[in-house]
């Protein structure tokens, strides 16, 4: 098991490098996010089939719900790890 620490507005990502499946456990403290993030998160990937989830559909998502959604590629970030815009 690995365990990580993300603070508010750091930049992160999580990857599986691996082929097999990957299951995570996410605690949120400050609660930020409602159930209604993960239903229609859930609701995005769950209409994929095998496939990859329809990408538009997960951004929208996410934005509703105030993800920023940050693109691959050398980040500039201050000591903290947040990101400098």
């Amino acid at each position: 098991m690995v365990t990580r620490c993300v603070r508010r507005g750091q930049v992160h990502k999580f990857e599986n490098h691996t082929a097999d499946d990957a299951w995570m456990l996410v605690v949120s403290t400050p609660g930020l996010f409602e159930e209604d993030y993960f239903l229609e998160v859930a609701e995005v990937l769950g209409a994929t089939g095998d496939g990859p989830p329809d990408l538009a559909r997960l951004l929208a998502v996410q934005a509703r719900h105030g993800v920023i959604v940050v693109p691959e590629g050398p980040l500039d970030v201050d000591a903290s790890g947040t990101r400098d815009r």
